[in-house]
C-alpha cells in the first residue's frame, strides 16, 4: 500500500508539472512548437558531433580522457545507443 500511496503521489505531482509545462509553453506558440523546436535542436545536436567524429576520426574528448578510436574499443561499448547518446550530451554541456 506505501509503494501504491506513493506511486499515485507521484503520478499527481507528474500531471501538475505537465500543466506547469503546457502553460509555460504557451507564451512561445504552445506545447507543439516547443516539442518540433525541442527536436529539431536535438537533432542539430545530433548531427554536430556525428560530424565531430566522423571528421577527426575520434571523439573530442575536453575531459582530457582519451578518445574513442574507430577499432580501437571493442563494438559493444562503442555501439550502445545510451552511451553515446550521454557521451553527446556530456560534450555539449561542456561546450555551452
Amino acid at each position: 500500500m506505501a509503494t501504491n500511496g506513493y506511486l499515485r503521489h507521484v503520478s499527481q505531482q507528474s500531471a501538475a508539472v505537465l500543466d506547469q509545462l503546457r502553460d509555460a509553453t504557451s507564451r512561445i506558440g504552445g506545447w507543439e512548437k516547443a516539442m518540433a523546436d525541442a527536436k529539431r535542436r536535438h537533432d542539430d545536436l545530433e548531427r554536430e558531433t556525428d560530424t565531430e567524429i566522423t571528421s577527426t576520426g575520434t571523439s573530442p574528448s575536453p575531459f582530457g580522457t582519451i578518445g574513442l578510436r574507430s577499432g580501437g574499443v571493442s563494438p559493444p561499448y562503442v555501439e550502445v545507443p545510451s552511451a553515446s547518446a550521454l557521451r553527446k550530451r556530456l560534450l555539449h554541456a561542456t561546450a555551452s
